[in-house]
């Protein structure tokens, strides 16, 4: 585990850009992080939250998984998920659209679930598992770095919403402080297994590997946060963020690159120092 400590130092001394990241042994319960208290943009990774809201929400019978929810027009001129490629205005089922938000970070249905739930009751939400420093401000992103026009968190409180809804989803107690119950939160995990952008934490892991995790990108900023399986056994998770990322690098890389190269370094690190043990 001093190996492990060291790896990870060096890999994040080596970096010529910020990086906020914590990570967590869950079988021993070791813990390790560079600055996880630091407040960040989230950018996607924010949607997280958004999905359990609305778990809750439907646990309590607000809403249903199958009724209709529309796409507003205006919400489709992005370049994030597949939406912005559909007729205007499609209808989705609810659970549709939630798993579209996930697994490929679509923010036409973002904006749709968040204008169904509304920003008080997510912020709320968040607040009452213990993510007080989490901040929703937008049910769609602004292309601007700057912390108080984006949702705010730290790496810290999205690894604890993580590891809720792991042990949400073998415990019916633990899914009721998420306001859910248990199938909701292993309906939460199969929809962060489904990512399909998948070029950061999962890159360099082996095939025995599974992830169930959420990735964001903005402006000089690229992130992934997931729990990490060795077969059905969950064995890490991690929550990584970089900020003050260069569009190129001094050696010509790009910094898209060479972030996404960093984090999959801290995924592959921890895998195979920790699926030993």
């Amino acid at each position: 585990m001093i190996n492990l400590a060291h790896a990870l130092d060096r890999l994040t001394e080596a970096q010529t850009f910020g990086v906020s990241w914590y990570l967590k042994d869950l079988a021993a319960g070791r813990e390790w992080g560079h600055d996880p208290e630091r407040l960040i943009a989230t950018r996607s990774t924010r949607k997280v939250a958004i999905m359990m809201t609305l778990l809750s929400a439907i646990a309590c019978g607000e809403h249903s998984l199958e009724q209709p929810i529309v796409v507003p027009e205006e919400y489709q001129h992005t370049r994030s998920g597949v939406t912005q490629f559909l007729l205007a205005e499609p209808t989705l089922r609810l659970h549709d659209a939630m798993v579209l938000m996930i697994a490929v970070s679509d923010n036409g249905c973002t904006g749709a679930i968040v204008d169904l739930l509304g920003l008080d009751r997510i912020n709320a939400w968040c607040r009452s598992i213990g993510m007080t420093r989490t901040i929703h401000r937008h049910g769609l992103p602004l292309q601007t770095a700057d912390l108080q026009s984006n949702t705010q968190s730290t790496a810290r409180e999205q690894a604890h919403l993580l590891e809720a809804i792991l042990v949400g989803s073998g415990s019916e107690d633990a899914a009721q402080r998420l306001g859910c119950r248990s199938v909701h939160c292993a309906m939460a995990l199969q929809a962060l297994r489904g990512q399909q952008l998948r070029g950061k934490i999962p890159a360099r892991l082996p095939e025995t590997a599974t992830t169930a995790h959420k990735d964001g990108t903005g402006p000089g900023m690229h992130h992934d946060t997931g729990i990490v399986f060795q077969g059905d056994r969950p064995l890490y998770l991690l929550c990584a963020y970089t900020f003050d990322v260069p569009d190129m690098l001094a050696d010509g890389e790009s910094g898209r690159s060479a972030a996404s190269r960093f984090i999959a370094g801290l995924a592959h690190t921890a895998w195979h120092a920790l699926e030993e043990n």
